[in-house]
């Protein structure tokens, strides 16, 4: 582990320089070079098992921080990755790879060329005459895919597998005629989903294909169809229409998590979607379903409950991106620079030496001290880097992207003139982005919503301020994510929510971009109001934490057994009280029908 620890040392050190926090720098000595180059070479091919996370952690620090002018380690890196199943991770460190013919530059060394162009066979894939490179978790599912009935995919939100599924679809769609129906939880996961499935159509080229976001009965003649959509348009087309997905189809419902809120009674959302899964459980025409999700534990269980069918289960807990953790604490009125790594036992902590520049730590409003120390940190550490800045409230994310300076990055002109003329000259958004600054919550016009989340993907906005709308899967590109604490107000009420461990872990994971990145960072404002949250233990306050999700009502109906019964047996009148189980008589009596069973 000291190779790992010197790497997590020099980035340490380098980020609390770089926020002008602490003044000492870290520089990269040779000899640390060789050493990490002899223990890498050892863990990949003396090693029965590597440790995938391991490698990647170390080679993701090391790239980050090595003078590339003087060392050149793509070679190895490409050796090194490909040895352990992780080819699509050696792209990032070879300029030179070729996308079209899905080929490396030359290495060193013929041998080096062989052994890495052999592992990498096992990794590749043809889509209509076009390779493509997989990890071993993605070629996993690829496979699968030819074979199972019912596919649960767990992993991490960077490990590629929205990806892959997308291109085992286009795949089938080739071959087969089939329709495709994939159920994502928001408009603007809906808008992404869309855009990359029109954008793999174009690219590889294929007719006879309808994308749509609502059902219709006329696109089901002479077309393969493409549905992506919310499971309130899906449901709703089995109420409109009895020849809704008639034709042979597969499922996908993506987010799967979404479902956990199924035993809270003021969350129809998560009963929405379970009611479209139970819909698409008993038509014979569904060939496959796939449930996705980050970190969901036994999601076997979970669609075997479901559909009532053996589901075979995919779980990793490797992500190809490395993501740190930094925070600002305060002990005894002193201020310490802390950083979290999942394969470290302790955080590193040092004390900061420049405390003037976080005055408005700890403050509880989102005051001008505040918001000061938050320009200050962003512009610090965020440098030339994309940045997403994680907002309670749709009110404070505006306000605090009005408060950001930053430079633009970008030509926005033409949006701006856009959202002036379709919104109005004073607009707030339009202020913002003429610094290079966005806000994005679910309270957007649509129409601003899709044009800006495309100049987002497109690196036109430096920073953007969001809210919970990152939590449902949205791809927003960026390489550091900065959170305050895990409140979503800024008044506590009664009602007030916060961010559970497993909501922060995924937040987490928006750091780094797949192909693009090996580190991603996530900078959290004040660690004292996580410390004091129930759900954040101190020894595992930035772990990634995996959610076990309910799968049906059984919970909740246990829990007002006797009352349901009593209603559903005529002994009992309707009252207020049945607002917390009232949903659940229905599918009570629904399946005493179906099973002419008692409701015991």
């Amino acid at each position: 582990m000291s190779v790992l620890n010197s790497w997590l040392e020099i980035d340490f050190y380098n980020v609390a320089n770089k926020a002008n926090l602490i003044s000492k720098r870290k520089v990269v000595q040779p000899d640390l070079i060789y050493d990490t180059i002899r223990c890498l070479d050892y863990e990949t091919i003396m090693t029965d098992k590597p440790s995938v996370n391991y490698v990647i952690t170390v080679i993701g620090l090391m790239w980050e921080h090595i003078d590339h002018n003087r060392y050149d380690l793509r070679s190895v890196v490409v050796k090194f990755l490909s040895r352990i199943g992780y080819p699509t991770s050696a792209i990032i460190c070879d300029e030179g790879f070729d996308k079209e013919e899905c080929r490396f530059s030359h290495l060193n060394s013929w041998i080096d060329e062989i052994s890495s162009t052999i592992n990498q066979l096992q990794n590749e894939v043809v889509v209509a005459g076009k390779k493509y490179l997989l990890t071993n978790f993605q070629k996993k599912i690829w496979d699968s895919m030819d074979q199972d009935k019912i596919l649960g995919i767990s992993a991490p939100t960077s490990a590629g597998k929205s990806f892959v599924i997308l291109l085992k679809l286009i795949s089938r769609l080739i071959n087969e005629d089939v329709d495709i129906v994939y159920i994502v939880p928001t408009l603007s996961l809906l808008n992404q989903v869309t855009e990359d499935f029109n954008k793999e159509i174009k690219r590889i080229g294929i007719d006879d294909c309808w994308i749509s976001n609502s059902f219709d009965e006329n696109q089901m003649i002479g077309k393969r169809n493409i549905y992506i959509m919310t499971q309130e348009k899906a449901i709703s087309a089995f109420s409109d229409s009895e020849q809704a997905f008639s034709k042979k189809l597969v499922l996908v419902a993506d987010e799967i998590q979404n479902i956990e809120r199924i035993k809270e009674d003021t969350d129809q959302r998560s009963k929405i979607l379970f009611d479209t899964l139970v819909e698409f459980r008993y038509k014979e025409n569904v060939e496959q379903i796939i449930i996705s999700g980050p970190r969901i534990e036994d999601i076997d269980k979970v669609g075997e409950s479901i559909f009532g069918i053996e589901t075979v289960d995919h779980t990793t807990s490797i992500s190809p991106v490395l993501n740190l953790t930094y925070s600002i604490k305060k002990i005894d009125r002193k201020y310490f620079f802390n950083q979290y790594c999942v394969l470290t036992d302790k955080p590193m902590v040092r004390e900061i030496e420049n405390i003037a520049l976080i005055e408005g730590y700890g403050q509880k409003q989102y005051t001008d001290k505040y918001l000061g120390y938050l320009n200050n940190f962003v512009n610090g550490v965020g440098g030339n880097a994309q940045n997403i800045i994680f907002a309670p409230t749709s009110n404070s994310a505006r306000k605090i992207a009005l408060a950001l300076d930053s430079k633009e990055n970008g030509s926005v002109e033409e949006l701006i003139q856009y959202y002036q003329t379709t919104i109005r000259d004073n607009y707030s958004l339009c202020q913002t982005l003429s610094k290079g600054v966005a806000y994005h919550h679910g309270k957007l016009p649509m129409h601003v919503r899709r044009t800006l989340e495309k100049a987002i993907a497109d690196k036109l906005v430096k920073n953007v301020v969001c809210t919970t709308t990152l939590l449902q899967g949205v791809n927003l590109p960026a390489q550091n994510v900065f959170i305050r604490n895990p409140h979503l107000y800024i008044i506590k009420k009664k009602d007030s929510q916060e961010l559970t461990n497993y909501e922060m872990a995924n937040l987490r994971g928006r750091a780094g971009r797949l192909l693009k990145d090996y580190v991603g960072r996530t900078f959290v404002m004040d660690e004292d109001e996580f410390s004091e949250t129930d759900g954040y233990e101190q020894m595992e306050l930035f772990d990634d934490v995996t959610k076990e999700l309910p799968s049906g009502y059984e919970q909740r109906f246990e829990e007002f057994r006797d009352e349901i019964e009593e209603v559903v047996q005529g002994n009992r009148p309707v009252d207020a009280a049945m607002k917390k189980y009232g949903y659940i008589i229905s599918y009570t009596l629904l399946y005493n029908f179906i099973n002419d069973a008692p409701v015991s």
